[in-house]
């Protein structure tokens, strides 16, 4: 018979089998110790809620530890509560999952893709803003939602919710770095903070690029007058002085 494309007697093969056993039995054993606990990870490293805003749009980038994730995956439905496992009998062989990584799972999942929908809101004067999840990023950067409000953005409630359903000592930073107050904590008791953001860091989309423009012209007629005084004033002295 043929094991990994090496040829392997019946006598071979019955001295293998133990072998065989005690690497599937490891195997599953590691894979029991990776599998997120509800108990222990959640007193590790809080998630982080970064909020920006730009005109009617605030957007929020989710971020958490690898085994967070995992646990998001799971308590989503995404990641099945049992893999298959390829073990490579060689000296140095490792197990391998048959199919898609978990974090394909996770980031091609619908069901995860509502999580976010779910427990990530934002409300402008009590109504919810529409939300996009995107999770191409999710395991590198982070998961991005973004929310369309009615009107640009000043003051909004920001509801955050992730994985307490999970456990309830699961906690979330959020930070936001032009609004008052530029960070909050989330806790299963309080999963609710206002947010108002610097009507000068908010502006149209549109509306926001002229200004900058506007300012950074201001700005350049500025030194550019500045510039000729000083030349000026320098051509002066240098006359006075008698030089060239």
């Amino acid at each position: 018979m043929s094991d990994e494309g090496c040829v392997v007697t019946m006598r071979e093969a019955r001295s293998a089998w133990p072998r065989r056993l005690f690497m599937a039995l490891a195997g599953s054993l590691a894979g029991l110790a990776l599998m997120p606990q509800a108990s222990a990870h959640p007193f590790g490293e809080p998630q982080t809620v970064r909020l920006q805003a730009a005109g009617a749009v605030v957007t929020l980038t989710w971020t958490a530890a690898s085994d967070d994730i995992v646990a998001l995956g799971m308590a989503a439905g995404a990641l099945p509560g049992r893999r298959t496992l390829v073990f490579d009998t060689a000296p140095n062989g490792k197990p391998k999952p048959v199919g898609r990584t978990e974090a394909e799972m996770i980031v091609g999942s619908a069901s995860v893709r509502k999580y976010f929908a779910e427990h990530l809101v934002v409300r402008q004067d009590g109504r919810a803003c529409r939300s996009r999840v995107f999770l191409a990023e999710l395991v590198d950067t982070g998961a991005r939602v973004t929310f369309r409000c009615p009107k640009p953005v000043t003051d909004v409630d920001v509801e955050v919710t992730m994985l307490t359903d999970v456990h309830e000592a699961y906690r979330t930073v959020a930070i936001a770095p032009d609004a008052t107050p530029n960070r909050a904590l989330y806790t299963a008791r309080q999963s609710v903070h206002g947010f108002s953001f610097d009507s000068d860091a908010v502006s149209a989309d549109s509306g926001g690029i002229v200004g900058t423009l506007g300012k950074a012209t201001v700005a350049i007629g500025v030194v550019a007058v500045a510039t000729l005084a000083a030349s000026a004033a320098w051509t002066a002295a240098r006359t006075r002085l008698g030089r060239r």
